[in-house]
């Protein structure tokens, strides 16, 4: 390359950044002027801020307005706020003073109601919280008087809104008295349930001792009966012995086979006759009483059940029943007491899956003669 080439480039070079250099400060510049015009654009909204506030301050601008016997004193900005209200029927100066009476307005109302009017006027909203509704009347007759009628309108509503509440508290106060009323019916229907109930109970307890009493009383005639009766039976028992036999069977038996009997019947022959397999027929009319007594068996591993029914002339009328599993040996008794009529045929008869054990004492039977009628 040659030195004016060089030369050239460089220059080239030189010019680019400076170029670049230059645009870059330019829009250094600009922000920089747009932050001081933004700057310069709060200061004056800050400066007209201040001249505002200097301005409604000015002693040249305050108005006093009275009304009845009470003084207001404001700005003229506050008073004339609303527009087409009262306060613009007065003849005010291109300076918004008075052309009349230049620091005083006279108006012939009720001061009590006007604090809230200015109230609107300076902010625009009814802060206070007014609960009376002669005031609040009185306030909606003076809004429209100063025709203020957005003012009458929310005083109005507010009105009617402590209307409804108190409508409301009425029916809350008669619903509650209803309920008083109620509950205090209540409570009397529970008291006077309650005295039935006491009264009821008084007569029960009355009753309770009563039969007590009675009861006391009867258990005392019971236990001397039973004393006379249980020394009478003694004499009788000792005159008269009752009659007692033991018998046993004759051997091993299996399902549904009669017992049969192997002992003469020795002192019971009167009452008593045994035909030599398994029946006593019944000579004489007694109370007797039964007792058999067996031993069941059962296979190693299984199950079984046993029963000895007592049968009179051929009818179940007792019967002894249990179960055993697993190899055990069980015995059971069966007591009976029962009146007997002359020629009744007794019987005994077992049922099982597993015949008796093969004892002579294995099965036994006792009869005792309590009674001879």
């Amino acid at each position: 390359m040659s030195a004016s080439e060089i030369i050239a480039s460089f220059s080239q070079d030189v010019y680019q950044a400076l170029t670049k250099a230059l645009d870059a400060k330019g829009k250094e510049l600009d922000a920089r002027e747009n932050s001081l015009n933004t700057r310069e654009e709060k200061l004056k909204a800050r400066e007209d801020y201040f001249n505002k506030i200097f301005t409604n301050h000015n002693g040249k601008q305050r108005v006093i307005v009275q009304v009845g016997n009470s003084s207001f004193e404001t700005t003229y900005d506050i008073l004339l706020s609303c527009p087409d209200s009262y306060f613009h029927v007065f003849q005010w100066t291109p300076e918004k003073e008075l052309v009349k009476s230049p620091d005083r307005v006279f108006i012939a109302r009720n001061p009590t109601s006007f604090g809230y009017v200015l109230e609107y006027l300076t902010y625009g909203e009814l802060y206070s919280d007014l609960l009376d509704k002669g005031l609040l009347n009185m306030m909606i007759a003076d809004a429209k008087f100063y025709g203020l009628p957005k003012l009458a309108q929310k005083v109005q509503d507010r009105l009617d809104s402590l209307l409804v509440l108190e409508v409301k508290s009425e029916q809350r106060l008669l619903a509650l008295e209803e309920a008083s009323l109620k509950y205090d019916e209540r409570i009397e229907e529970l008291s006077a349930k309650v005295d039935d109930i006491c009264e009821t109970q008084e007569n029960h307890s009355l009753k309770i001792d009563n039969a007590e009493k009675e009861t006391t009383k009867a258990l005392k005639g019971v236990n001397s009966k039973v004393t006379t009766l249980s020394s009478n039976c003694d004499k009788i028992l000792a005159q008269h012995p009752p009659l007692y036999h033991k018998v046993a069977a004759v051997s091993q038996f299996s399902n549904g086979q009669y017992i049969n009997w192997n002992s003469p019947l020795l002192d019971l022959t009167s009452h008593l006759q045994y035909d030599g397999s398994s029946a006593y027929t019944i000579r004489k009319k007694c109370l007797l009483q039964l007792t058999v007594r067996y031993i069941a068996t059962c296979s190693t591993n299984g199950n079984g059940s046993a029963n000895v029914n007592l049968l009179v002339n051929g009818t179940a009328v007792a019967r002894c029943y249990h179960g055993q599993s697993g190899g055990y040996q069980e015995s059971r008794e069966m007591h009976d007491i029962r009146e007997y009529n002359v020629n009744d045929k007794i019987q005994f008869q077992y049922y099982s899956n597993q015949p008796t054990v093969n004892d002579a004492l294995g099965t036994t039977l006792t009869i005792m003669v309590l009674h001879t009628f």
